[in-house]
């Protein structure tokens, strides 16, 4: 009898320890204008590869929450205010609760450095920190 109360302990604790590995953790959605752009700055490089547009972001977290693989949405313009291109970018690193995180994003360019005026950046998703997948 005490063989099978511990067996039943021991299947409980395991199906609580996969319940929580396979969480998805907290929704990012109520919190998406919780992480903001602080500062960037766009700079641009030409090296053998050809030329790349480099923007440099500084991301700041007002919330409580610990967030991680941060997908962001890059739109670049030109002069007349048209939009250009466009990338996507995925920050793998962690932005802790009231924190920030800066990184760069680098894009081969679409068309001429000259044409790349301005650009506007959206954070469109995360995830918590604290879920394992």
């Amino acid at each position: 009898m005490v063989f099978y109360f511990c067996l039943v302990i021991v299947a409980v604790g395991f199906f609580i320890f996969l319940q929580r590995l396979m969480a998805p953790g907290i929704d990012f959605s109520p919190y998406r204008d919780d992480i903001s752009v602080v500062e960037s700055r766009m700079n641009f490089q030409t090296n053998d590869a050809g030329p790349w547009v480099n923007v440099v972001v500084v991301l700041t977290n007002k919330s409580n929450i610990a967030w991680k693989d941060m997908q962001m949405d890059l739109r670049f313009y030109n002069t007349s205010g048209t939009l250009i291109d466009a990338t996507e970018h995925w920050g793998r690193g962690v932005i802790y609760p009231k924190g920030e995180m800066a990184l760069r994003i680098k894009d081969q360019p679409s068309h001429g450095l000259a044409e790349y005026d301005s650009y506007k950046i959206f954070v469109r998703s995360a995830r918590d920190a604290r879920a394992h997948f």
